[in-house]
């Protein structure tokens, strides 16, 4: 059984962002490793939306967006491999039905590295169009790699 809810523990995200299958940028970036981050102050941000995603009652995967302006919002998602595919698909729809009608969403965006063909994929699969690129913008394994940028309107 899927069940998908905004309510949620963040060592939910913890769980979910630290397990290995999930890529997260190296330290050297700047970015702080997932142990590291305070997912507890998402949940009083109103700019920040997050749905996890359970199978079978334990935590598979999550859905997120941040409110960039009264129209157009960034999303973020990270699903661990059990539940890639249909269950990611179906959560993702949901997500963006939310955004649309719940929160008057007009466009949507993903940034995805260039080398994560899966994530774009699922993107395209959802709607999304490639819009651009943003170069070197990502750091990976010691190098800056390029972003591409998708959008999906309403």
């Amino acid at each position: 059984m899927v069940r998908i809810t905004n309510r949620y523990d963040p060592r939910v995200l913890d769980y979910i962002m630290g397990h290995p299958e999930i890529y997260w940028q190296h330290v050297e970036s700047g970015a702080p490793e997932p142990e590291k981050m305070d997912f507890a102050s998402y949940a009083n941000d109103v700019r920040v939306r997050i749905w996890v995603v359970f199978l079978d009652d334990y935590p598979v995967g999550f859905c997120g967006a941040v409110q960039k302006n009264e129209s157009y919002w960034e999303t973020h998602v990270g699903f661990l491999p059990v539940a890639r595919g249909s269950v990611a698909t179906a959560a993702c729809r949901f997500v963006i039905s939310e955004l649309f009608e719940k929160f008057g969403a007009r466009k949507l965006i993903a940034e995805i590295a260039e080398d994560n063909r899966p994530a774009q994929m699922l993107a395209r699969r959802l709607g999304f169009k490639l819009e651009g690129t943003n170069p070197k913008s990502f750091w990976r394994d010691g190098k800056l790699i390029d972003q591409l940028r998708f959008g999906l309107w309403r």
